[in-house]
């Protein structure tokens, strides 16, 4: 009778299992529950930003009011100049012929000529060359130098004995040298004079302003732009 008044408290099957699950469970969830706050932190961490001042320089154009020296004409002062340069004396060419015929017994050369009339107010030297085209072959040949007295005229000859019967001589004269004369004339000249002038300029300023600025938490935790604030 003494076991049927006491009898021995056992635990069912099924509060054991339900038990031993919910232990499982709760386990899990802490276990699951760890990483998942970490990565929650770390996501504010790095996306939430907190405002501060910050000095920024920036550069602007600004106009100023500068002296500023130029050159003008000083039109109340006009003056005459007397202005000379070198031209050439006035000569007329005329009576141009390049030919070939027989020189000798057997020989044969070529010739270029033309008349050369001073037309200028001065005696004068010039000098000449020719340069014949004996059937495509080109011949130089030696300068020539004659005085030539002012309102005459004279003829300059050159040769070439490097052309055969059956060529086909051409040529142009070449003038080496001739001599200049002077010609003068005055020319109304308005001299320059300096002044100085207020103008407008435009110049670059650097300058600084005071900004807003985010930074993220982790940025402000180590001090990372602690040397840009104000």
């Amino acid at each position: 009778m003494e076991n049927e008044k006491n009898p021995e408290k056992k635990t069912s099957p099924k509060k054991h299992v339900k038990k031993l699950v919910h232990h499982v469970k709760r386990s899990l969830a802490m276990e699951i529950s760890l990483p998942l706050g970490v990565i929650i932190l770390l996501v504010i961490v790095a996306l939430i930003k907190l405002p501060y001042t910050a000095k920024e320089v920036y550069t602007e154009t600004e106009e100023r009011i500068e002296p500023v020296t130029k050159t003008v004409e000083d039109r109340e002062h006009p003056f005459y100049e007397r202005l000379c340069k070198d031209v050439p004396l006035n000569i007329v060419i005329s009576d141009e012929w390049v030919y070939g015929k027989p020189f000798g017994p057997s020989g044969y050369k070529c010739y270029g000529e033309f008349k050369v009339t001073n037309k200028g107010t001065a005696d004068g030297k010039w000098t000449f060359t020719y340069l014949f085209d004996i059937s495509g072959k080109k011949i130089t040949a030696e300068p020539i130098t004659e005085l030539i007295p002012k309102y005459t005229s004279f003829t300059f000859v050159f040769e070439t004995d490097q052309c055969k019967v059956g060529d086909k001589p051409e040529g142009n004269y070449l003038l080496v040298s001739g001599p200049v004369t002077q010609t003068c004339e005055y020319q109304l000249t308005y001299p320059n004079r300096t002044i100085t002038i207020n103008d407008t300029v435009k110049v670059e300023v650097q300058k600084t302003r005071v900004i807003t600025k985010y930074e993220p938490i982790w940025q402000k935790v180590i001090g990372y732009n602690r040397y840009e604030k104000v």
